[in-house]
This record gives C-alpha cells, sequence and structure tokens, in this order.
C-alpha cells in the first residue's frame, strides 16, 4: 500500500523537467523503494502477495506511461526503463500466480515498446537501445523460464510448437504480433538467436548416459 501511494504521489513529477534536487531523487528513490531485497520476500511469502505486486505494477507501468507520454525528460526515461524491468523479474514468480499474469505482461510489453518508439522518435540512439537490450532481456528470461514460447506469424501457414500443457496461451500470440507492429522484423530476428541459446540449455538439462 506504500509503494502504491508513493507511487500516485511521485509519478506527475516524472513528466516535469526535473529542475530542484527533490526532482532529481525522485527516480533514485523509486529505486530504493520498489527494488529493495526485501520486496520480493514479503510479496512472495503472502497470501495476497500476488494482489500487492500486481497494483504496485500496475501502477508503476501506468506513472512511467504517463510521464512518457507527457514529454518526461529522456534522462530521466533512460533511467526508468531498468526500474521496469527489474521490478517485474524479481517478482516474476509472485507475479505468476496472479490469474491475469498475461495481461500484467502485455502491460510491461507495452511500456518497453513505448520507450522504444520514444528513443527512435527524438533520435536518441541511447535510449533506443537501453529499451530494445532491456526487451530483449525479458524475452529472454520468460522463454527459458517455458512461461512464454514462439508462435507462428499470422498469414504465414507456419505451425509453432504448443507448449507441454497443450494449447498456447492467447497472449503468446499477442506478445510477438504487438512487437511485430512496433518492431517489423524483430520477432523474427529474435527467434533466431535465441533458438540456438534454447537447444543449448536443453542439451546442458538432459541427463548424461
Amino acid at each position: 500500500r506504500v509503494a502504491v501511494s508513493f507511487l500516485g504521489y511521485v509519478g506527475p513529477s516524472l513528466a516535469r523537467a526535473q529542475t530542484d534536487e527533490t526532482d532529481l531523487q525522485i527516480v533514485p528513490l523509486l529505486k530504493q523503494t520498489l527494488l529493495n531485497s526485501r520486496v520480493p520476500l514479503m510479496l512472495g511469502g503472502a497470501e495476497l502477495g500476488p494482489h500487492w505486486a500486481r497494483l504496485v505494477l500496475e501502477k508503476l507501468v501506468a506513472s512511467l506511461t504517463n510521464g512518457v507520454n507527457s514529454g518526461a525528460p529522456l534522462a530521466v526515461v533512460r533511467d526508468v526503463v531498468a526500474l521496469v524491468a527489474k521490478f517485474f523479474l524479481q517478482n516474476l514468480h509472485t507475479l505468476q500466480r496472479h490469474e491475469k499474469f498475461g495481461q500484467l505482461w502485455l502491460m510491461v510489453l507495452r511500456l518497453m515498446l513505448l520507450f522504444v518508439k520514444r528513443g527512435s522518435d527524438e533520435r536518441d540512439a541511447e535510449l533506443e537501445e537501453i529499451a530494445t537490450e532491456t526487451l530483449k532481456n525479458l524475452l529472454q528470461v520468460l522463454l527459458s523460464m517455458n512461461v512464454l514460447g514462439f508462435t507462428a506469424k499470422k498469414g504465414s501457414g507456419a505451425v509453432a510448437a504448443p507448449p507441454a500443457s497443450g494449447e498456447a496461451p492467447v497472449w503468446w500470440q499477442m506478445t510477438w504480433d504487438c512487437i511485430e507492429v512496433f518492431l517489423p522484423g524483430f520477432g523474427d530476428e529474435f527467434s533466431k538467436s535465441a533458438a540456438p541459446k534454447e537447444k543449448e540449455a536443453a542439451a546442458q538439462a538432459e541427463p548424461l548416459p
């Protein structure tokens, strides 16, 4: 509750030019609060942990989305890319317990793509690269944990391998479709680079004869 209230208080400040000492401390304070090593332990061990993790993530994404769309300084935007990614990954196991995990991931994905677009629109190569590499890392983690899988591009006629549990979740397809809209060709290139890593990980996991 404290984190949600804190985000509601400082969120609007992200969109304005940081001119005084207080403004300059907003992002560091957010990192100190949300990325504290005790947060995953508290959320992971609580019965309502997934609920509170969802509320914090939703408020964080909403605040950052508003900041990016409202013209937050590029230096601030570069700094918060890692913030949302780290919070998501540090609390991934807890968030997975939430029935709406797919929607929560898509929310984070759209924010990452918004970061990439802001970098491209503003011709800020550093922001664009930071956001793109962070997105790749998020995808790689989800793929390596079998939380996410590749799906066939619509209209391609290709058949994607279904997950071990049966039919792929709808949000798998939505993930790659959303990426394709913002970054045409990114999914194909990423799948080619990620496939060898997946095969290598699978081979290492197989017992020796």
